[in-house]
C-alpha cells in the first residue's frame, strides 16, 4: 500500500478552538481560476477509495455544517453543484443518498431542495427524474413509518403569486407508451385496521371576485379515430359486514341572488352509431329490499318547487323519438311493485293535476293513450279504477270521459272483454248512495245536431245468444222505504211549431220458428193501498184528436189473436167495472158513436156478439 498523507491542525487546549484548515486556488483578474480536484486513485483489483467529508461531533453546542456552494457570477450564469454516483460496467450503478441527521429525543433533521430565487425573473426549476434506460427507474416519494404518532404528510403545492398572473399548475402525467399499455395514475388514501380510512379530497381553487375553478375528470380523447375512449368508474368499496359507502354528487349552496349550480349527466352524440345510454340502477339484495331510486326536485319555502321532466330526445326530419317506459320489475313468486303517479297534497290551495296527454301530430294520426290492467294466466285479471278525489265538506270531483271537439268527433266506447268459455263481464253505470241529500242522476243522451242533419240515436240493446235465451233489458225506478217509488217515463221529445213529435214504439222481435215475445204492461201489487192504474191516453189537439187502436195479431193459417178487456176481481168485495163510453160533445157537435161488430167471413160463419153477466152462487 502507498503511504498515508494527513493534513490537519493541532488539537486545541481546554478553553481554545482548533485551527482552521483552508484549501483554495488562487484569484485571477483575467483568466479562469484554478480547479480544485479532490479524488482517490483508481483501483484495478480492489475497491476504489472513499471520500468522506464529515464534521466533528459536538457534545454541548450545535453540530457544524457542511456547505457546498457553487461560484457566483455578476455577468454570466452561476456555477452548478453536480453530485453523481459512480457508474458500473457490469453491475448496478452507485446510489446518491441524502439523509438528514437523526434526533434521538427531538425531531429529526429536514431535507430542503430549493431552487435559486430571482428578483427580476423566474426562480429556478427543481427536477426529480429517473434516467432514460431500457426500463426507466421508479421515483418514490413517501414519509417514514410511525410507531406511535401520526405519519408524516406529503404536500405538493405551487407558490402563491401576488401579481396579476396566475399561480403555477400541478400536473400529474404518466408517460406515453408506443405499443404497450399506458401507465396508470392511482391515488389511494391510507388504510386503518381499527378506525376510519383516509379520505381523498379534490377541490378546485376559490375566487373572491370571479368564478371558482373547475374540476374535470375525463378519459383520453381518441385523436386518431381508431379506438374507443376509456371508461370512467366512480364507485365505493365493497363491505363484507357493514354498509358500503355512499356516492354523493351535489353542487354548492348559493347565498346570494344567483341560482345554485346545475348537475348535468349526459352521454355525447354519435354521428353514425347509437348514442350511449344513461343508466341509473340501484343495488340488488339477496334477502332484503333492493335499493331505491329517488328523483326529487328542489323545494322552496316561498316560491314554486322545481319541476321533474322525463322525456325522450327530439327526432329530426326522418327519425322517430324514443319511447318513455315506466314499469316495475318482474317477480317470480311475490307481488310485483306498484306504479304510483300522484301530485303532492296542498294545505291552502288546490293540489296539482295529473295530465296524460299526447302531443299533436301535424300530418298523421294522433297518438293513443292505452290504460290496460295486468292479465293473469290462472286468476282474475287486474282492474282499472278511475276515481275522482273526495271532499270532507264539499262535493267530490267529477270523472269525465269525452272525445275532443273536432269537425267529426270521435266515439266513446265502454265495453267488457270477450269470453271464450265463461261469462263476459258486467257493465254497471250508477251513481253513489247519498246519506243526507238526493243521490245523483244518470243521464244518457245524444248530442244535438244544428246543421240540418238527423239527430243521433240512443240504442239500448242486450246481448244475443246462439242456443239460449237472449239478454233482457230492465228499466226500473228507484224504490222508497217510506215514500213513493220513482217514475219510469218513456216519451219522445217536444218540438217547435214547425215539426211533429217523434213516435214511441214498443214491440217484440220477429220469430221465424217459435212464438214471438209478449208485451206486458202492468202495475205492481199493493198489500195495503190501492194498486196503481194504467192509463192509455192521447194528447189534446186543436185539430182532429188522435186515435187509440187495439188490434190483435193476424194469422195466415190459424185463428187470429184475441182482444180481451177484463176488470179486476175481488175475493171479498165487488169486482171492478168495465166502462166503454164516448165523451160529451161541445155546443155545436154530436157525441161520438160506439160500434161493436164482428169481422167479415169469406166462406164460414161470421163471429157472434155475446153480452151476458156472470153467474152467482147465492145472490141475485
Amino acid at each position: 500500500s502507498s503511504g498515508q498523507v494527513f493534513l490537519l491542525t493541532a488539537n486545541a487546549g481546554d478553553v481554545g478552538s482548533s485551527g482552521t484548515l483552508q484549501m483554495k486556488t488562487g484569484d485571477t483578474t483575467s483568466g479562469s481560476s484554478g480547479e480544485f480536484v479532490l479524488s482517490t486513485g483508481a483501483s484495478v483489483g480492489g475497491l476504489s477509495g472513499n471520500i468522506d467529508m464529515m464534521v466533528g461531533a459536538s457534545s454541548q453546542g450545535v453540530g457544524g455544517n457542511v456547505d457546498i456552494v457553487a461560484g457566483t457570477s455578476t455577468q454570466s450564469n452561476g456555477g452548478s453543484v453536480v453530485v453523481t454516483a459512480g457508474s458500473s460496467g457490469q453491475n448496478v450503478g452507485g446510489s446518491v443518498g441524502i439523509t438528514a441527521g437523526q434526533g434521538w429525543t427531538q425531531t429529526g433533521g429536514s431535507i430542503a431542495m430549493i431552487s435559486g430565487q430571482s428578483s427580476q425573473s423566474a426562480s429556478g426549476s427543481v427536477d426529480i427524474v429517473s434516467a432514460n434506460a431500457v426500463s426507466s427507474g421508479s421515483i418514490s416519494v413517501g414519509s417514514g413509518k410511525s410507531a406511535a404518532g401520526i405519519g408524516g404528510s406529503i404536500e405538493i403545492a405551487t407558490g402563491v403569486t401576488s401579481g396579476s398572473k396566475g399561480s403555477g399548475d400541478i400536473t400529474l402525467a404518466v408517460g406515453a407508451s408506443a405499443t404497450g399499455i399506458g401507465g396508470s395514475a392511482s391515488l389511494s388514501a391510507g388504510d386503518s385496521p381499527s378506525s376510519t380510512g383516509g379520505s381523498i379530497q379534490i377541490s378546485a381553487g376559490s375566487s373572491t371576485a370571479q368564478v371558482g375553478g373547475r374540476i374535470v375528470v375525463q378519459s383520453a380523447v381518441d385523436e386518431v379515430g381508431t379506438a374507443s375512449s376509456g371508461n370512467i368508474v366512480v364507485g365505493t368499496g365493497t363491505a363484507n359486514a357493514a354498509a358500503s359507502g355512499a356516492v354523493q354528487m351535489s353542487t354548492g349552496a348559493s347565498a346570494g341572488v344567483s341560482s345554485s349550480g346545475d348537475i348535468v349527466m349526459n352521454t355525447r352524440a354519435s354521428s353514425s352509431a347509437g348514442a350511449g345510454t344513461l343508466s341509473l340502477t340501484a343495488g340488488s339484495s339477496t334477502s332484503a329490499t333492493g335499493g331505491s331510486i329517488q328523483v326529487s326536485s328542489g323545494g322552496s319555502t316561498a316560491g314554486v318547487s322545481g319541476s321533474v321532466d322525463m322525456k325522450s330526445g327530439n327526432a329530426l326530419t326522418s327519425g322517430a323519438s324514443g319511447a318513455v317506459q315506466l314499469q316495475t320489475g318482474n317477480s317470480d313468486s311475490g307481488t310485483t311493485g306498484s306504479v304510483i303517479i300522484g301530485t303532492g297534497a296542498s294545505v291552502e290551495s288546490s293540489s296539482g293535476s295529473v295530465v296524460l296527454q299526447n302531443q299533436d301530430a301535424a300530418n298523421s294520426i294522433g297518438g293513443s293513450i292505452d290504460v290496460s290492467a295486468g292479465s293473469s294466466a290462472q286468476q282474475a285479471g287486474g282492474s282499472v279504477l278511475v276515481t275522482s278525489g273526495r271532499s270532507d265538506t264539499g262535493a267530490s270531483g267529477e270523472a269525465s270521459i269525452s272525445t275532443a271537439a273536432s269537425p267529426s268527433s270521435g266515439g266513446v266506447r265502454i265495453q267488457t272483454g270477450s269470453s271464450s268459455s265463461g261469462q263476459s263481464g258486467d257493465l254497471t253505470l250508477q251513481t253513489g248512495s247519498a246519506v243526507g241529500g238526493a243521490s245523483g242522476s244518470v243521464t244518457i243522451g245524444a248530442g244535438a245536431s244544428t246543421s240540418g242533419a238527423i239527430g243521433a240515436n240512443v240504442v239500448l240493446k242486450s246481448g244475443s245468444s246462439v242456443s239460449q235465451t237472449g239478454g233482457s233489458i230492465t228499466m226500473a225506478s228507484g224504490s222508497s222505504a217510506n215514500g213513493v217509488g220513482g217514475q219510469v217515463e218513456i216519451k219522445s221529445a217536444s218540438v217547435a211549431s214547425g215539426g211533429a213529435t217523434g213516435l214511441v214504439s214498443m214491440q217484440t222481435g220477429q220469430s221465424s220458428g217459435f212464438a214471438s215475445g209478449s208485451i206486458s204492461v202492468a202495475s205492481g201489487a199493493s198489500s195495503a193501498g190501492a194498486s196503481g192504474s194504467i192509463a192509455i191516453a192521447v194528447g189534446s189537439s186543436t185539430s182532429v184528436g188522435g186515435d187509440i187502436s187495439l188490434t190483435a195479431g193476424t194469422s195466415t193459417t190459424s185463428t187470429g189473436g184475441s182482444v180481451s178487456i177484463q176488470s179486476g176481481q175481488s175475493t171479498a168485495a165487488n169486482g171492478g167495472q168495465v166502462s166503454i163510453a164516448t165523451t160529451a160533445s161541445g155546443s155545436d157537435g154530436s157525441s161520438g158513436n160506439i160500434a161493436v161488430s164482428t169481422g167479415n167471413a169469406v166462406s164460414n160463419s161470421v163471429g157472434s156478439i155475446s153480452l151476458k153477466t156472470g153467474s152467482t152462487m147465492s145472490g141475485s
